[in-house]
């Protein structure tokens, strides 16, 4: 972390000894979720507040690590993953409440996914695989089911996914490739 003298200070009292992961910046700060504690999944959430402090919300009803994280219009979407270091990958959708700090599960994805990408555009949320193929899947909350978008041309493992206004990019990987997507049209 940037300190007030602008250089990089180590941040102390983390909550959490895993590693695997996911992370996802909040309102408030950022959320740290699940990950590997050893080869077990751990299912503890804790959220870094912007006055330096460490708040734990209620853990996810399944531990994960690998997994993909999100904040979306109020809910902390937490996507795939596994549940051991070698485990299948999961194909499991929880999402945490930020107000009521209360757990619902998700229409699961088509598929497993481990370590996806996901990113909100056009206020959907999206999923994209990145190591198991080139799948591309949009959430729609009025029908609560996955729809299947256009797939990726590559895959794109190792690599990061953002999105700018209303564009989706995926950059990097092991191909060191850059896509760019416009979802609101699926083009």
């Amino acid at each position: 972390m940037c300190g007030e003298s602008g250089a990089w200070e180590a941040m102390h009292g983390l909550p959490f000894k895993c590693s695997a992961y996911a992370a996802c910046a909040s309102p408030k700060g950022f959320i740290v979720s699940g990950g590997l504690s050893g080869r077990v999944a751990q299912a503890a959430c804790h959220e870094y507040v912007k006055e330096g402090e460490w708040r734990a919300l209620p853990p996810m009803p399944t531990a994960r690590c690998d997994h993909g994280s999100i904040h979306h219009q109020g809910h902390l979407y937490i996507i795939g993953g596994r549940i051991s270091l070698f485990g299948p990958s999961l194909d499991s959708v929880e999402m945490l409440n930020l107000e009521s700090l209360q757990w619902s599960t998700l229409r699961r994805l088509p598929r497993g996914l481990y370590r996806p990408y996901v990113v909100s555009a056009c206020k959907k949320l999206f999923v994209i695989s990145s190591l198991n193929d080139r799948s591309v899947y949009e959430y729609e909350s009025e029908r609560r089911a996955w729809k299947e978008k256009s797939r990726m041309p590559y895959k794109c493992e190792g690599g990061s996914a953002l999105s700018v206004d209303e564009w989706v990019y995926v950059v990097g990987g092991k191909e060191r490739r850059c896509v760019i997507y416009y979802f609101c049209t699926d083009k």
